[in-house]
């Protein structure tokens, strides 16, 4: 069986939009420290920034983590940050000067459940030696009885975990609606 990708959150993922006051360093270091909690390996794919000086900053942001479950099952979560109008300004808070931006933020999470991605499971159809027709065989035969109720077990498993991330998000940027 080749690689496949199941999203969890079709088509965009778990979607967190505000506008208004936050702070972007603290947000974007909520997502590094919550990957290396997880165990999760980090990556930013993507920082763009396009600085306009009367209509704000246009950043957009690409990072995923990836976990290894098992030699079958990968877990992959991508987060991209998209801000318009985005510019910083020192503040005063409790007596000490910080850096808080104000713009509005759309933050994508997205699952993914990676299956077989080491290929050591091959199709039947590629299947060439009688170790590799053996492995085939004994996948289709996972497919067959299992398939199903290991794929729930594991998307029940990375579901709650990217709600934590989403949920740990919206408190660093001060939203009442976490669940």
């Amino acid at each position: 069986m080749v690689a496949e990708k199941l999203g969890i959150y079709e088509p965009r993922g778990m979607q967190i939009k505000l506008s208004g006051k936050f702070n972007l360093a603290k947000v974007y270091q909520v997502v590094a420290d919550w990957f290396g909690r997880h165990h999760f390996e980090y990556h930013e794919n993507r920082y763009k920034d396009k600085p306009c000086a009367y209509e704000g900053s246009t950043m957009d942001i690409n990072m995923y983590g990836f976990y290894y479950k098992d030699e079958y099952f990968k877990y992959e979560i991508k987060v991209d940050f998209h801000l318009w109008g985005y510019y910083e300004k020192e503040v005063v808070i409790n007596g000490k000067k910080q850096i808080q931006g104000q713009g509005k933020i759309q933050i994508d999470i997205m699952p993914e459940l990676i299956t077989d991605w080491k290929n050591r499971y091959p199709s039947s159809k590629l299947a060439k030696t009688r170790t590799e027709k053996f492995y085939a065989w004994l996948n289709n035969l996972l497919i067959i009885i299992k398939y199903n109720e290991i794929l729930l077990k594991e998307v029940g498993f990375l579901d709650p975990l990217s709600q934590t991330l989403a949920n740990e998000l919206k408190i660093a940027m001060g939203m009442d609606s976490v669940r």
